[in-house]
């Protein structure tokens, strides 16, 4: 998605493929065999990736200093992080 995001620019490549993830998250829970449910898969995983090498580069492109640049990329990746001890720690309390 790298010549996508360069040539329509990165916010049309953010917002296109994170409606597509999102749509297609919503498909994974009517899958109704194994086949469509890989499928539909298939897109949750290219499509987040593409979203997140876009978001990572334009984060890059928008700090101005290269030691800024490395902190701001080690903030990006908190949100995983802090996403998934929410959900274990939602999954202990509540089970």
């Amino acid at each position: 998605m790298g010549l996508f995001s360069d040539r329509f620019g990165r916010r049309t490549i953010i917002i296109c493929l994170s409606s597509l993830h999102i749509i297609a998250s919503f498909v994974t829970a009517f899958a109704s065999n194994y086949t469509m449910f890989v499928m539909v898969r298939f897109f949750v995983g290219g499509s987040i990736h593409a979203v997140w090498s876009a978001y990572f580069i334009l984060m890059a492109e928008l700090v101005p200093s290269s030691s800024a640049r490395s902190f701001c990329g080690g903030v990006l990746n908190f949100g995983w992080n802090i996403g998934s001890l929410f959900m274990t720690s939602m999954a202990y309390f509540f089970r």
